[in-house]
């Protein structure tokens, strides 16, 4: 099962859950103070040569070809 990740629209909270891909919409209620939480984009890249931007970091290349 894949896991996503949520941040609480109320405190902020980033949190993770593991779910089926029939589940991704259901609403995902924060461990802290049980409001409702967003889903985050995705930053896992798994093919070679394929860019990554993570939050916060420089993109960088799975291979290094000239």
């Amino acid at each position: 099962m894949p896991v996503y990740e949520y941040r609480c629209v109320n405190c902020q909270c980033e949190f993770e859950l593991r779910r089926s891909m029939k589940e991704i919409d259901d609403r995902a209620d924060c461990p802290k103070c049980g409001q409702e939480g967003k889903r985050l984009p995705s930053v896992f890249g798994a093919k070679n040569g394929m860019y990554v931007q993570a939050s916060g970091s420089q993109a960088f290349r799975g291979d290094q070809q000239a």
